[in-house]
């Protein structure tokens, strides 16, 4: 049923009649209960369509600016979230945060820090992290695994990414991604559905992060509030 509707908003807007638009319904929930528990939270956005694994918003539309002055004015950060086709492409990457950058001067957001997460957390340790050094970004959050939650870096604390090619420390810093949501619930990873032993694991990763003064970085995609119990879960992990 969830999938009919998605494919009947997104028919209604490529006609440009009005729709349901349920991805910003969610973004405006993630603020709302953020804001509730004094989080900040980064939402990443995929400025240009590299694959056709992209998203394919209009981030020229008065929607999705508003969108924007949205998020920054509730206190929360807009980062980057570089297509299909850019962790090993220089051009694509390149002009991605060109947009991104572009988009934010229009609209008169400034932020302390700029980063975000690759798409699909495609990675090539040799090359990606240059992309984000050279591009003048501060930090990425890839480094997690999207089949099993933990701790891919070894720890939950944030640290400067080294240029292995060049043997050098960079200024890009890394902050570990310790969970995504699909990690835990889909039957394609974990298969713990929204079950105690779901709670019971998210709420393990995030103890021994706090254990060890280190961050709790989880991942939700606004995509994932189709079952009643993401709210529910959701909201436990974030107070």
């Amino acid at each position: 049923i969830a999938s009919l509707s998605l494919m009947k908003n997104y028919l209604l807007k490529k006609i440009g009649l009005e729709f349901n638009d349920e991805y910003l319904q969610n973004i405006e929930y993630i603020i709302a209960v953020n804001n509730k528990y004094e989080n900040v939270v980064n939402f990443n956005f995929i400025f240009v369509n590299t694959s056709p694994f992209d998203t394919n918003e209009d981030f020229n539309s008065s929607r999705i600016r508003g969108l924007l002055k949205k998020i920054h004015s509730s206190g929360h950060n807009i980062g980057i979230h570089p297509g299909f086709n850019t962790f090993n492409n220089k051009k694509n990457f390149s002009y991605s945060v060109k947009e991104f950058r572009r988009i934010l001067a229009e609209e008169n957001i400034t932020q302390s820090l700029y980063g975000g997460r690759q798409h699909f957390l495609k990675w090539d340790q040799s090359i990606t992290p240059l992309l984000w050094e050279n591009n003048n970004l501060d930090f990425d959050s890839s480094l997690g695994y999207a089949d099993k939650a933990g701790f891919r870096c070894g720890t939950s604390k944030e640290f400067h990414m080294y240029d292995v090619i060049n043997n050098k420390k960079l200024n890009l810093k890394q902050i570990p991604l310790i969970v995504m949501e699909s990690t835990i619930l889909s039957n394609r990873y974990e298969n713990l559905g929204y079950s105690k032993a779901a709670i019971n694991r998210f709420n393990y990763l995030k103890n021994v992060c706090f254990r060890y003064n280190g961050n709790f970085s989880l991942l939700w995609h606004n995509s994932h509030f189709d079952n009643p119990k993401d709210k529910l879960m959701y909201e436990e992990l974030i107070s």
